[in-house]
């Protein structure tokens, strides 16, 4: 009844034959392509206007799951674009928002601060919003892949949503593109001058 891996034994029964379309599974020893020759012949023999047309197994399987495969396919060309872009924006939020401070960091820095202390401040305050994004994302991420996975089940399509090792990979991931954000802007702003910070202010 359903393609893929079963708890169940297999189970033939005997269906109610379609004027339009049947479909008989024959088991061969041997060489399945003479066997099926051999019956499409006798088939026809017995009704010259039945149209029989032979295919393996395999066959069939291949033109039932290629539409789930080009499914799957295009759902990791989506992943990936997914991935891209949420990288993409969390470096452009990042780095927007410690741009923004770069006055009050070199203010920061005419009044004693260290270039350790600026850099440090920027990556706890911008980090926190990061983390917490992390945390409801994967909170997410576990009830959807569950989801998913039970949507394909009985197909060949495998989902392994227990698997910590994707988890981790994504959220290096974005935490990376984070760091690299806040790196650039921290730096900049611990290098700015106070000079030029307190004659515009």
């Amino acid at each position: 009844m359903r393609l893929g891996g079963s708890d169940n034994p297999p189970l033939y029964r005997l269906r109610e034959v379609d004027a339009r379309n049947n479909v008989m599974s024959v088991r061969f020893e041997q060489n399945a392509a003479v066997g099926a020759v051999a019956i499409r012949d006798a088939l026809h023999d017995s009704e010259p206007d039945l149209l029989v047309f032979p295919m393996p197994l395999q066959d069939w399987i291949d033109r039932v799951t290629q539409n789930l495969w080009n499914v799957a396919s295009l759902i990791v060309v989506l992943g990936i674009v997914a991935t891209v872009l949420a990288s993409t924006g969390i470096y452009g939020a990042v780095s927007f928002a410690v741009n923004q401070r770069t006055r009050d960091l070199a203010i920061r820095v005419a009044l004693g601060a260290t270039r350790g202390h600026i850099i440090r401040e920027v990556f706890i305050s911008c980090g926190k919003p990061v983390v917490y994004g992390l945390i409801a994302g994967m909170w997410l991420a576990v009830p959807t892949a569950a989801g998913l996975r039970e949507s394909v089940r009985g197909s060949p399509i495998r989902i392994d949503n227990s698997e910590p090792l994707l988890y981790c990979a994504a959220a290096v991931l974005l935490v990376g593109a984070a760091t690299l954000a806040m790196l650039g802007p921290a730096r900049r702003g611990a290098s700015a001058d106070p000079l030029d910070a307190l004659r515009s202010e």
